[in-house]
């Protein structure tokens, strides 16, 4: 339940997976509740430009009930608004997508439409300006999965510190939904200044425990390898500084003493400060701008 509670609240900020979904752009989004003997709240519905409903949810395991739940669906839809929306169901699961999706008697014809995530290319999520949509690219099939990761992890670093957990909070579980592919792609991105965000979230915080040894005096050498036993005190403020340096030779090599004096005094938020402003420097002097 937990992964579509997460889904239902990135539906705002998802247009370029509508079009994706239904081959047309979302003009207006509708309320989706329905009052009837029980209380029913589809996940989305919304008015597409060609001029017909799309009726979406999004489910990340199996249910049995599907087939009757989007029956009833399209039977309190359709009274509503006095027409019969195109219904799909966008499964996110980790296991094989197995529903029932037809009627087929003499008396009733019906169906709805089940796509499989892992089945779509998901480069127009990603090249989306929408952080929601690229996210969820991370489900389905990319060419460069790892250059996807460090095009999320960048977008969540520019973040506020309470959006960037909350989104963070998210990103963990899509982790989960592939517990086989995209936890050693994440490890691979433990030099970016983001991890620190990364290791307070219990699910990121398992994954670098796994590839990353104690360090040494519980500080310097923890903080430069961004294992989560975090070291204390100043040990953190000079394992930041080491790794800082580290990505600011790979750019800037050889480092100017102006640069190193300023490693070696800067306080924590200067450093993380400093990472975030390396993503898009073209100098040295870029980079430790105000």
């Amino acid at each position: 339940m937990k992964y579509d509670v997460t889904f239902k609240e990135l539906f705002p900020d998802v247009n370029v997976l509508f079009k994706l979904l239904a081959g047309s752009e979302v003009v207006r989004i509708e309320s989706a509740e329905f009052s009837s003997i029980k209380q029913r709240r589809a996940d989305l519905l919304a008015y597409l430009a060609d001029g017909t409903l799309l009726h979406l949810e999004l489910q990340s395991g199996n249910d049995e009930e599907m087939l009757w739940r989007e029956l009833e669906y399209c039977g309190l839809i359709g009274k509503a608004y006095k027409m019969i929306p195109t219904q799909i169901v966008l499964y996110i699961g980790k296991n094989p997508a197995l529903f029932e999706t037809q009627i087929d008697t003499p008396c009733l014809k019906y169906s709805y439409q089940v796509i499989d995530i892992r089945e779509l290319d998901c480069t127009l999520l990603l090249e989306s300006d929408s952080l929601s949509d690229n996210m969820l690219s991370l489900l389905g099939q990319l060419q460069d999965k790892q250059a996807a990761i460090q095009r999320v992890l960048r977008k969540i670093a520019y973040l506020p510190s309470k959006k960037r957990a909350d989104t963070l909070a998210k990103l963990a579980i899509l982790v989960g939904l592939r517990p086989k592919e995209l936890p050693d792609l994440l490890k691979k991105e433990k030099t970016m200044p983001i991890t620190v965000d990364l290791e307070e979230n219990p699910i990121f915080a398992e994954i670098f425990e796994r590839y990353t040894s104690v360090g040494e005096k519980r500080g310097i050498q923890i903080g430069e390898e961004r294992g989560i036993q975090i070291g204390e005190g100043r040990g953190i403020v000079l394992g930041k500084s080491a790794m800082l340096r580290r990505l600011l030779e790979k750019r800037f090599y050889p480092l100017p003493d102006w640069v190193e004096t300023k490693l070696e005094h800067a306080s924590d938020n200067e450093l993380e400060m400093w990472g975030l402003q390396l993503f898009e420097a073209q100098s040295l002097e870029d980079v430790f701008k105000l």
